[in-house]
């Protein structure tokens, strides 16, 4: 028999040795392999799984470094997003007010943003005037103000008043609460609540205090937001009785609710793999035992390597979530292949004997296929994309531990429970498929090339559209039924996709120049209809326009109301002065604004002073003395009814209240002549602006001049973070999910970093924008960059221990051939049956090559240990195909279960594996022994030219 891994002598005697010590110590072997299994569950137990896409990103990537710094100082990226549709404005505003009021204060709760704050922006509208504007409120006021003086002592008026004076002011305050409301409208779609015009609906936003990517958070969160949004509803409110719902959407949500999926996948995948596997390892050998004592060894690698993972990584990601499904289809190869030969070699020989002699003859193709196998994985575990790194880490570790309990705790436990002698078989005997296969290599050869072709058009189509896009494809088909119509109808309330993208700057004049530049960055791209950004938005925006002097606008205001006394200003608001008001003090005690004239009454244009002279002019005594101001204004026409003009002074000898005493009264006035009936003072409110707007007006006035410092917590929101850095906000004009766009979308928004500018430091120099965009888009980047060099990496180690193997360029490339084909005609059939390639998948391609060449291992080695005719031919390949028939079954059962579960992006996995094992176990099947018997047809018949020369 020919050695076909030209092995050396202490090769041999280590099998010897290793399989000696097994089997005489196999209770210590077994106590030990039990211990093991215990301390690696425990500690697979402590496992966490990571549905975030983030854990496929190394953990240093400038992006998460970004991302951290953002959620650090500026609260987490993304929210639980409250959707209220149907009923009543007026039920959806009290319920989204309820949620404000139940929550605002609540534990894990950072903020909730449910309408817009404008009062800061409504009062201090002055600001944002331009010149002419302003010029034109000041002309409005100067107007209403005679008009009031006019009114209130029309003897004294000199000019007629504008009747029309009020009503105009009363337009000016509408017309420019109006702008601030279109101001806002144009520049976030709202002026209130976050609802748009035709959509019965409206979005609240909870923003927790930890990031989505702690998993333990947000499944609390979610918990507790979902109970406490459910309370607030069954108590009832003006929502009871009407249709109107409500839905939590959001990464909180999706993150909790894809770790309760995965967890659940989790349990399914594994038990079908594990009955799957029971119920190929039946049909290939008949045998309860058998089953058995595979599986014993088989948990012991899975727990093994899951505790290992433990102590190596400490969590499984969104891809290696199922990791144990695969490891088990793929760790059962060894004792396949092990018990395989053993049951044929009990034919002969005692169960010690033959327990040995399967060893020692199985012992080096299971070696090196296993070792094969594992380069591959550890090709991947080299890579710094977590995806394809953290997945090659727990695969290689599997192989090789599943291995491990393959050549110790099974050969002691077959020796413990023994080897039930099978039924001999006729020497000889072929099966029907393998004589088929073997009869015409030709034609098999040329079906092979045919397939080749045929899979052109189907790789075609994959090229041009068979990456998926979509993020959300990825995601849960019960998450995206219960949430995704939602996320987009908040998509439609905004009018734009609300998962933007943050840039950090740490100081004011910084972030107006990058804001600046940005802006005028975009809009050329804009016009040219190349970009992809819906809006930026940043503090400078809240700001009036950079051309008003704000200092100035200040005293431009002051000099409006210079004059004004507190009577004016309670005119102003609709009210009347209180009687015996302290100088100074309005209605309610407010004091006056800066500048203002204290005491008085109604102004004149001329200010107190013409007030009061023309005032004692017209009310002189017979005599024509003025009256003495001690003795309190009496108006023409009854001025005792207006309270509001009576002295405040009420003498030396008044009380603390201002009243004169009873034995105090103070002596007559002499009587003055009859006056001529003046105007009927105005009622309250006759002939004045609407009390609400002019209140609104005098807090308008009142405002003073304010800076980046000065703008409230509820108008910057997460424009400003706690350090004192400011961040501008990208969003999207695109779905976030579609990674492709993301990407175009990261090169547009790196333009706008202003780190092309000189001057610019080499730390400001690394800015990047991040947000749930840019973690997609990078993602999608990484892989695109690593997986051609792990594939490249993999291929040439792969065929490196294979030429190790056989020592031959031509064996090396038979044994490789079915694995090529098979790479090709998996990628056809994906583009033949609408199949795709993602983020989750793609990165299973090497592990298709480190297992698809087991086949060509195990069918080379058994060929060439054969002697070299048809019939020793065709023995080879019946007795390794059964093998590789089962080893495939089990390791597709593996990979199979995936299509079990209800993720999206995990079923595409087992898409990608199943039909790509499947091809190369037919490949294998085909391929090596067709070229083995064409090859051995061509020896043959050489033999026999030269045996007949």
């Amino acid at each position: 028999m020919a050695d076909p891994f030209h092995a050396p002598r202490w090769t041999h005697r280590l099998r010897e040795w290793w399989i000696e010590q097994v089997l005489r110590h196999r209770y210590a072997v077994l106590a030990v392999g039990l211990v093991l299994t215990v301390v690696a569950g425990w500690l697979a137990s402590q496992l966490e799984i990571d549905p975030d896409l983030r854990s496929l990103l190394p953990r240093d990537h400038p992006v998460l470094a970004a991302l951290d710094d953002v959620e650090t100082n500026f609260g987490p990226v993304g929210g639980i997003n409250v959707v209220v549709e149907g009923g009543t404005p007026e039920a959806r505003h009290a319920f989204a007010d309820a949620i404000d009021e139940t929550f605002s204060d609540a534990e894990g709760i950072r903020e909730i943003d449910h309408r817009l704050e404008t009062d800061f922006f409504v009062e201090h509208a002055l600001y944002y005037l331009d010149d002419a504007e302003m010029e034109e409120l000041a002309e409005r006021m100067e107007a209403w103000q005679h008009y009031e003086f006019c009114t209130a002592a029309p003897d004294v008026c000199i000019d007629d008043p504008d009747p029309e004076a009020p009503a105009a002011l009363q337009a000016f305050i509408d017309q420019k609460r109006s702008a601030v409301d279109e101001n806002l409208r144009e520049r976030t779609g709202f002026s209130d609540y976050y609802e748009r015009e035709g959509i019965d609906a409206l979005a609240v936003f909870i923003r927790p205090t930890e990031s989505s990517a702690i998993i333990a958070f947000s499944i609390a969160v979610t918990d507790a937001m979902r109970q406490g949004v459910q309370d607030i509803y069954d108590a009832g409110g003006p929502w009871t009785g009407t249709d109107m719902r409500f839905n939590l959407v959001g990464p909180y949500i999706n993150k909790a609710d894809e770790q309760e999926v995965v967890n659940r996948d989790m349990v399914r995948t594994g038990s079908i793999a594990l009955v799957g596997v029971i119920l190929v390892l039946y049909l290939l050998f008949r045998s309860t035992r058998a089953v058995l004592t595979l599986l014993i060894p088989l948990l012991c690698g899975v727990t093994w390597s899951l505790g290992v993972t433990q102590l190596a990584l400490g969590h499984l990601n969104v891809i290696t979530s199922l990791i144990s499904s695969v490891v088990m289809g793929i760790g059962i190869d060894a004792g396949i292949h092990f018990l395989t030969r053993a049951r044929r070699e009990r034919i002969h020989h005692d169960n010690e004997t033959s327990i040995r002699r399967a060893f020692e003859g199985v012992i080096a193709p299971l070696l090196v296929a296993s070792a094969t196998t594992a380069s591959a994985f550890v090709v991947m575990a080299l890579s710094a994309f977590p995806a394809f790194g953290e997945f090659g880490v727990i695969a290689a570790s599997g192989v090789a531990l599943c291995l491990l309990a393959m050549v110790t705790v099974y050969p002691a436990l077959l020796a413990v429970v023994g080897l039930a002698k099978p039924k001999r078989h006729r020497d000889g005997a072929i099966s029907q498929a393998t004589r088929m296969l073997l009869a015409r290599p030709g034609l098999v050869f040329v079906a092979l090339v045919i397939l080749t072709v045929a899979s052109v058009r189907g790789i075609s189509t994959l090229r041009d559209g068979g990456f998926e896009r979509s993020s959300r494809e990825l995601q849960s088909d019960h998450n995206r039924e219960v949430t995704e119509a939602d996320v987009f109808l908040i998509s439609e309330i905004f009018g734009r996709d609300v998962h933007a993208s943050v840039l950090v700057i740490e100081d004011w004049e910084e972030l107006e120049r990058v804001y600046e530049q940005a802006q005028e960055r975009q809009a050329r791209r804009a016009e040219e209809g190349e970009s992809l950004l819906d809006s930026l938005v940043a503090a400078p925006s809240l700001l009036p326009p950079a051309n008003i002097d704000l200092d100035k606008r200040e005293r431009r205001i002051r000099d409006l109301t210079a004059n004004w006394s507190p009577r004016t200003w309670a005119r102003l608001g609709g009210e009347e002065p209180d009687e015996g008001a302290a100088p100074g003090a309005t209605n309610g005690g407010e004091a006056p604004a800066p500048g203002a004239v204290v005491g008085g009454d109604w102004d004149s244009p001329a200010g107190d002073a013409g007030w009061d002279a023309a005032a004692n002019e017209d009310e002189g005594d017979e005599d024509g003395e003025a009256v003495d101001a001690d003795e309190g204004w009496e108006l023409p026409g009854g001025g005792e009814e207006w309270g509001e003009f009576e002295a405040y002074d009420a003498g030396e000898d008044a009380g603390e209240s201002g009243e004169a005493q009873p034995e105090d009264k103070p002596e007559a006035k002499p009587e003055q002549p009859e006056a001529e009936a003046g105007p009927e003072p105005p009622a309250e409110g006759d002939a004045l602006i609407d009390a609400e707007d002019g209140k609104l007006l005098r807090r308008m006035l009142r405002a003073s001049t304010f800076g980046p410092d000065d703008l409230p917590k509820s108008a910057t929101g997460m424009l400003r973070g706690d350090d004192g850095s400011w961040a501008i906000f990208a969003y999207p004009n695109y779905d976030a999910a579609d990674m492709f766009t993301g990407v175009d979308f990261l090169e547009e928004t790196t333009a706008y970093t202003g780190v092309d500018e000189p001057g610019v430091s080499a730390a400001d120099k690394s800015r990047v924008y991040v947000g749930e965009p840019t973690v997609y888009a990078t993602t999608f980047i990484l892989l695109q960059e690593e997986w051609p060099v792990v594939m490249g990496m993999a291929a040439l180690v792969v065929t490196a221990f294979v030429f190790w193997q056989v020592r031959s360029f031509g064996q090396t490339l038979v044994t490789l051939s079915p694995l090529l084909l098979a790479i090709w005609w998996t990628f056809g059939i994906l583009g033949t049956f609408g199949l795709k390639l993602s983020v989750l998948n793609v990165p299973i391609l090497p592990a298709i090559l480190g297992i698809g060449v087991d086949n060509g291992v195990y069918l080379t080695a058994a060929i060439r240990r054969g002697p070299s005719t048809n019939t020793g031919l065709h023995r080879s390949v019946d007795e390794t195909g059964q093998a590789i028939l089962a080893a495939t079954m089990t390791t597709m059962v593996g990979f199979g279960a995936f299509l079990f579960s209800d993720n999206g992006g995990l079923r595409s996995i087992g898409e990608l594996a199943v039909i790509g094992i499947v091809a190369t176990a037919i490949a294998a099947m085909l391929a090596v022994p067709t070229i083995s018997a064409l090859l051995q047809r061509r020896r043959d018949r050489l033999e026999n030219g030269n045996g007949r020369s």
